[in-house]
């Protein structure tokens, strides 16, 4: 079991070649966007992502989580004048919204003792692959985990908007 977006860019991408390698091993991957899944499932190992404490279960911590504010390259030019326009009013940018996260962009902010209004404001997604989606079509900016969205970082369909990465509250286990 495991969150769509952590199981398309993480899970997904390290089970390379593992059926070539144990073919008598079946792996029946369930992806769920909700928070936790029931104990009347048949699950035998988990990727969740928070404080590692679950009832009845044993939980080995992964990594940490680190957020970045990402964007398309082109998103922070103003058109007219071909400069920077958003990285220096972030009350001018359209932030990308978690719906599990809702205060995310807050924190994010804060972390950074910047206050700014508007961080609950925007369009919201239910996944990050979605918000990652969004940012690469110009949608605005998306405050992602750093290990889901490196492809993209690395190849420059995206570009942090702004030099910082937040430390999420949870970890992957």
């Amino acid at each position: 079991v495991s969150h769509p977006t952590f199981c398309s860019r993480w899970l997904i991408p390290a089970l390379k070649g593992f059926s070539q390698e144990h073919p008598l091993i079946n792996i029946d991957i369930k992806e769920l966007a909700e928070p936790f899944f029931s104990e009347d499932q048949n699950v035998d190992i988990a990727f969740l992502y928070g404080d590692g404490i679950w009832g009845g279960m044993e939980a080995i911590k992964l990594f940490d989580e680190y957020c970045v504010a990402v964007c398309q390259p082109e998103y922070l030019y103003d058109k007219n004048q071909d400069k920077k326009f958003c990285t220096s009013n972030a009350d001018d940018c359209t932030l990308l919204q978690l719906s599990s996260r809702p205060s995310a962009w807050y924190e994010y902010f804060k972390q950074q003792d910047i206050s700014i209004d508007g961080t609950f404001v925007g369009p919201r997604f239910d996944t990050f692959h979605a918000c990652i989606a969004a940012a690469l079509l110009g949608y605005g900016i998306a405050l992602v985990p750093l290990r889901l969205v490196a492809p993209e970082l690395q190849s420059g369909a995206l570009v942090t908007a702004w030099n910082y990465a937040s430390k999420g509250r949870g970890s992957y286990y």
